[in-house]
């Protein structure tokens, strides 16, 4: 009995250590960056900042909870963390082109 509990807390430890983010790390990025645009925009006015917040995730379709833990399970990994930053970097480009034309 005691092997078996032992051998489920393994499982389920090896399960939990290997969880994904659940969605692309574009669009966590995108969110990141989006975040930092409102927050350096609204930081004086947190009503307008909370509105803007919820818009963001609204936006992409992804709840403030999840955002947080798929950036939580890019955890130590330098491989993705690179990958998310490239991204950011990408949407930054992108967010100026934009405000340009």
């Amino acid at each position: 009995m005691k092997k078996l509990v032992l051998l489920t807390a393994f499982i389920f430890a090896a399960a939990f250590c290997n969880e994904k983010p659940s969605g692309h790390i574009d669009v966590t990025a995108k969110i990141y960056v989006d975040l930092l645009v409102i927050k350096e925009k609204y930081s004086a006015n947190q009503d307008s900042l909370e509105i803007y917040k919820n818009q963001v995730f609204e936006k992409h379709n992804t709840a403030q909870d999840q955002y947080e833990k798929d950036l939580e399970l890019l955890g130590e990994d330098n491989e993705n963390w690179d990958k998310f930053f490239k991204l950011s970097e990408a949407y930054i480009d992108t967010l100026r082109k934009s405000a340009v034309n």
